[in-house]
């Protein structure tokens, strides 16, 4: 019998937006030290997080995203300022704003977590803010400083706009790099 899977359904970067990112992380690290950074591959802005997921409950999932996919048309998205979550003194997570088409976005999100509420997971609490996580856990020696956030600039190259092409449902592999498996993708229609 197969074990669960730790699942969520998000949506990938084109390599573009990922090869100029990870020519930006570099300074980001020398600036900001956060303990883990998000490997390149793994780069992805996340719509719904499913957790530990029993194999029988996966094919029901794909059955509910294949035709929400199909409904969408592609939109735009692009990256904005930085920003952080957590602790003032110590944040817990790194991320860029997304920008673009984020109505688009975010009704996708509701239908999402509507088609997964159906299949039987449960409803995020939390409102959705787009964004895309760059590192995790704060480590600075002395407390955060968020001048020294507003003194970095997301390139031109990584602000470019792109288009939106589908839902990737991905596997997490803990304590790998990278970390994130595609399981199956849906694309938006054309």
């Amino acid at each position: 019998m197969e074990s669960k899977q730790r699942l969520f359904i998000a949506i990938a970067l084109p390599e573009q937006i990922k090869a100029c990112l990870t020519g930006f992380m570099p300074e980001l690290k020398r600036e900001l030290p956060f303990q883990k950074w998000v490997h390149p591959e793994d780069l992805h802005i996340t719509l719904k997080f499913l957790g530990e997921t029993e194999p029988e409950r996966i094919e029901s999932l794909q059955e509910a995203m294949i035709p929400l996919a199909a409904a969408t048309g592609d939109f735009r998205l692009s990256l904005g300022h930085l920003g952080t979550f957590g602790p003032k003194r110590s944040p817990s997570i790194l991320w860029a704003k997304i920008g673009g088409e984020t109505d688009k976005l975010s009704l996708l999100q509701s239908e999402i977590e509507e088609a997964a509420a159906r299949v039987g997971f449960l409803r995020e609490e939390r409102a959705f803010k787009p964004h895309l996580t760059l590192a995790r856990r704060y480590q600075g020696s002395e407390g955060w400083q968020q001048e020294r956030l507003n003194r970095l600039q997301i390139p031109d190259g990584v602000r470019t706009v792109w288009p939106a092409k589908g839902l990737v449902l991905y596997r997490s592999h803990l304590g790998r790099q990278p970390m994130y498996e595609p399981v199956m993708k849906a694309w938006f229609k054309r």
